[in-house]
């Protein structure tokens, strides 16, 4: 590990001591998952595994419409109503 140093307002570090003593976790490991959490929130995903995210997503859903395809419009301009 990497000691680091962090400056916070005294609002930001309350708030911080709060969720800690609420989780009971240490501060430095509530800080080191927020840290991850937003690592892992901003690591792009290469077209390559986008396109197979898709592909394995299509057909796993079913909506039980016979008419979706060729109505799709007007059921979705229902739904937004």
């Amino acid at each position: 590990m990497v000691k680091m140093e962090v400056r916070l307002t005294h609002e930001e570090a309350a708030a911080l001591r709060q969720l800690a003593a609420a989780d009971s976790k240490p501060l430095a490991a509530l800080i080191r998952e927020a840290v991850e959490l937003l690592l892992r929130s901003r690591r792009s995903v290469s077209e390559a595994e986008r396109r197979e995210r898709a592909i394995r997503a299509a057909g796993r859903h079913h909506s039980g419409r016979g008419d979706l395809a060729a109505r799709h419009d007007d059921l979705l301009a229902e739904d937004l109503r």
